[in-house]
């Protein structure tokens, strides 16, 4: 067991340095990054929600009642939310006037963040998230959640809108990705990547689907997720077996993977602020690995900080 989450932890940790590194990908990046971004983005949220479905199967306790089960996650998901949501806007508001901001706010944003990701659309996640564990609570038993993920397939295909408030859009195309984790631990399929052969295949599968099935049409979108997911915990497998890495820097990235999701656009956005000032747009490599270095590095040290304290811990969702 313990193998196994290490592993889904180093995963988790990849997945946060991705999403870091898919933010930035602004006008001026070079062809290649433009290719990264778009490899990035074929997988890594429905990664995240993946290692989350797979992270509740092994922390299933089914005594637990729902009020507890929900108090917990929303003192672990939504205070953070509500808290981050709050400082963004503010920041956002008290910049927005003297440099370019991405999505601007207004007062109503204060409002607006009980019921959309008003400071920033990357929080549409924490929505998603939070709906996945209020459905997946009333599936008591391993058949109702594999039906569950059956509905979670006829969602994702169903040509139907459904509204943008409390993100329920983006819930029924993402709840596909959560669901298959709790299959992949239920029907204990971490078996398959066992064998170092099997894992170089998955690396390959990715690519093929990528070439193939990347540009195909939404139908085929989850191919290539899941394809990348593969190959993503494939490769998570193999560091795991680098025990100072794992231990001085990816497991410390994943335990702080939230806090630098919440944090991570603001500080990138003062380093992007940065250099719009210098008006440098040749030296691109250099912007991109200091700005993508504030997105994971600051978030984390404040994470780190944070938790020493008890009003810190709230503010971040740790115990």
């Amino acid at each position: 067991m313990k193998q196994r989450i290490d592993s889904l932890d180093i995963a988790k940790a990849l997945c946060i340095i991705l999403v870091v590194i898919g933010h930035f990908n602004p006008d001026n990046a070079p062809v290649f990054w433009k290719w990264v971004n778009t490899i990035i983005y074929s997988f890594h949220m429905p990664l995240f929600l993946f290692a989350s479905g797979l992270v509740y199967h092994y922390t299933l306790n089914k005594k637990q009642s729902f009020t507890s089960f929900i108090g917990k996650k929303l003192k672990r998901l939504a205070v953070p939310y509500l808290i981050t949501s709050a400082i963004i806007i503010t920041i956002k508001l008290a910049s927005q006037g003297n440099a370019q901001v991405d999505n601007p706010v207004s007062l109503y944003s204060f409002i607006e963040m009980f019921y959309l990701p008003s400071a920033g659309y990357f929080l549409w996640f924490v929505w998603v998230l939070m709906l996945m564990f209020v459905i997946i609570w009333f599936a008591k038993s391993k058949t109702s959640r594999t039906i569950l993920f059956l509905i979670s397939i006829a969602l994702y295909y169903i040509p139907v809108n459904f509204p943008e408030i409390f993100c329920l859009r983006q819930s029924k195309v993402m709840m596909i990705y959560f669901m298959a984790g709790v299959m992949f631990g239920e029907y204990n399929l971490a078996t398959i990547l066992k064998h170092s052969l099997a894992n170089t295949a998955y690396l390959l599968l990715y690519a093929i689907a990528f070439f193939f099935f990347n540009n195909s049409g939404d139908s085929l979108v989850p191919i290539v997720a899941f394809a990348g997911i593969l190959a993503i915990l494939s490769i998570s497998k193999w560091l795991d077996s680098l025990s100072s890495l794992k231990s001085k820097v990816l497991l410390p990235l994943a335990a702080a993977s939230y806090t630098i999701y919440l944090f991570h656009t603001t500080f990138m956005g003062f380093a992007k602020a940065f250099f719009a000032k210098l008006h440098i747009n040749s030296l691109f490599i250099l912007e991109a690995t200091i700005v993508i270095l504030c997105g994971i590095v600051v978030p984390l040290t404040l994470h780190q900080t944070l938790k020493r304290h008890r009003m810190g811990r709230k503010m971040i969702g740790v115990k």
